[in-house]
């Protein structure tokens, strides 16, 4: 199972120096691509993960692959490492799906990586309902893949509980005060009920001919044992929640992981290339930026800060405003904004995307931002032509010399 989570605080992985990495360039290639980037069908992309993960499965070869990917990753560009740390991260989640397909009644496979590698308390509640107790002291999981805020669920009404539980809005539930009777939940669709002890509620699953038949999808209802929901009430510090929510909390922690392994791996300055040729895409993305800034008459400041942050550098806060308010006042939209500084290394998409709504008055008090001026940016150690440009703000610049000079639709912009 080792090679499968290779990040895993408690797996050791192999160091590879930047002169060993042309010998594992071939395995590496194939790690990447297991990654399936380029499929949009995404049943195809967990076909081609699970794939690569019964190749390697036992092969502690694999392992240096990982390593000298990591390498790689360190040797290139910022954005790449993120590219890396997205693979890696879906790659673990597979193999997560895939540990909990290979248990059985005696073995809870899941449960012995994340415990045993990872050091997650967690512990499963109901296999069959795919119910599972994760501890507090862990990092969870805030935010849906879609970027919906998660909540933790509280009612006094167990079955709505149960139902919440795979809502993708919800990261877990709590129940308050006592039940009072039999839950039966249904482990295909999560339908839930509460079961009085005389008997009611039976009478419209009995329409299908079965006494537990779940009325949505038609599957035998089970009973919720009252262990579960004791947790429920009285959590005692965990959080119960459904294994879909459990594994992209898990992602999110392999993904925190693989960037801490880049940052630790060496790097050598020759194998810039070779990461740009794994990664064709980024190549793409970065000529396509420096394209668009030639086009739109950018100027010499403004074309740097874009490369700057392009290449993922801690840029200064002056330079992120600046280049903020100048790529809105040029016509360019909030998501391209926030994807440009997506590569910084203290990336925050919610504080990032904030920030620029505020700056294009869409937060705040309204105001729209002009970026600063020449002699501002001179001030701040911006300005990459002494002599000037002719201009006194580069907005300026950008309006005389492209076409994204008539792009932004408010006048004062």
């Amino acid at each position: 199972m080792r090679p499968w989570f290779p990040q895993a605080p408690e797996v050791d992985t192999p160091t590879v120096k930047p002169e060993e990495v042309e010998s594992y360039l071939d395995d590496v290639r194939e790690r990447v691509g297991a990654y399936a980037f380029g499929e949009k069908s995404w049943s195809k992309k967990v076909r081609s993960r699970r794939a690569y993960l019964r190749k390697i499965e036992g092969d502690d070869e694999a392992l240096k692959a990982y390593s000298a990917l990591l390498t790689i990753a360190a040797s290139g560009p910022r954005p790449a490492r993120h590219l890396v740390a997205e693979g890696e991260s879906a790659l673990a989640e597979t193999a997560l799906y895939e540990a909990r397909r290979e248990s059985d009644e005696h073995e809870c496979l899941e449960e012995r990586a994340l415990r045993e590698l990872y050091r997650w308390d967690v512990r499963v509640l109901h296999r069959e309902l795919q119910l599972y107790a994760v501890h507090f002291t862990y990092p969870l999981l805030h935010r849906s893949p879609g970027g919906q805020k998660l909540k933790v669920h509280v009612t006094d009404d167990p079955a709505e509980a149960l139902r919440e539980l795979r809502s993708p809005s919800t990261l877990g539930v709590r129940l308050k005060g006592r039940v009072d009777g039999t839950v039966l939940a249904c482990p295909r669709c999560g339908y839930a009920r509460l079961m009085g002890s005389d008997g009611l509620g039976q009478s419209r699953s009995r329409q299908f001919g079965r006494r537990d038949a779940c009325p949505e999808c038609r599957s035998r209802l089970i009973r919720v044992p009252d262990s579960v929901l004791d947790v429920l009430r009285e959590p005692g510090g965990y959080l119960v929640m459904h294994f879909r929510t459990l594994a992209r909390t898990f992602r999110e922690d392999a993904r925190r992981l693989t960037l801490e392994d880049i940052e630790r791996a060496p790097s050598d300055e020759e194998l810039r290339e070779v990461c740009l040729e794994l990664f064709p895409r980024l190549k793409e993305r970065m000529e396509r930026a420096r394209r668009r800034a030639k086009r739109g008459g950018f100027p010499p400041c403004m074309r740097s800060l874009l490369e700057r942050a392009q290449e993922g550098e801690n840029l200064p806060h002056e330079a992120r405003f600046a280049l903020a308010a100048f790529l809105i006042n040029v016509g360019w939209d909030e998501d391209q904004v926030v994807e440009v500084f997506s590569n910084l290394p203290d990336f925050d998409e919610e504080r990032c995307r904030y920030q620029v709504r505020h700056i294009a008055g869409k937060e705040g008090s309204g105001t729209r931002y002009l970026p600063p001026n020449c002699d501002k940016m001179r001030e701040w150690g911006l300005c990459e032509n002494p002599d000037g440009c002719g201009v006194k703000n580069p907005i300026v610049y950008a309006r005389r010399g492209g076409e994204s000079a008539g792009s932004s639709s408010d006048g004062s912009a």
